[in-house]
């Protein structure tokens, strides 16, 4: 299990192809894909479903469903030098 205690992830599918929000844990009905890069952030509440960790976030629009943690890296901000 990931440690969580920084609430800020960026999501990263290592293909390009983003990850699905969905509604709740497990195959549910997807409520969009999150495009790697985007920036969310994570409520506090984590699910098991199917031996796979689903985690709960936020997007940037205020949207709130989850994403399996697999697809989650922790977010480091750049500022130029």
């Amino acid at each position: 299990m990931r440690d969580w205690t920084c609430a800020a992830r960026s999501v990263n599918s290592r293909s390009g192809k983003g990850a699905y929000l969905r509604q709740s844990p497990g195959e549910t009905a997807i409520l969009a894909v999150v495009p790697d890069g985007t920036v969310v952030q994570f409520t506090g509440r984590r699910e098991e479903e199917a031996g796979l960790g689903q985690v709960e976030v936020v997007l940037p629009n205020g949207w709130v469903g989850w994403i399996a943690e697999e697809y989650l890296v922790p977010y480091q901000s750049y500022r130029a030098p």
